[in-house]
């Protein structure tokens, strides 16, 4: 067996490592001030995102109903859009 050195002791490493380190109150104020201002933010994203929501699902119906009139024209311009940005994206034949 080797001989083992009892010096070393990795669970009181980790104890210090995980241990909480002192914060100054400037410090939280300031984390605290960019997370609000970051709370802001999202706030503000959200309202973005409902008004263009609203905006665009009123401009999608009169789009949908036509499609859904033209299904196999919308299939095939799909199928067709797809091929083209495949070739124009490098897409070549496989050979296994």
């Amino acid at each position: 067996m080797a001989d083992t050195d009892d010096s070393y002791a990795p669970n009181e490493e980790a104890d210090k490592a995980a241990s909480p380190k002192p914060v100054s109150k400037d410090f939280r104020a300031a984390v605290s001030s960019q997370v609000d201002d970051l709370m802001a933010a999202v706030k503000r994203l959200e309202g973005f995102a409902a008004t263009e929501a609203k905006r665009v699902s009123t401009r999608l119906e009169p789009v949908e109903a036509k499609a859904r009139e033209n299904i196999w024209t919308t299939v095939l311009m799909a199928l067709g859009l797809g091929v083209i940005l495949g070739l124009l994206m490098g897409g070549t034949r496989r050979r296994d």
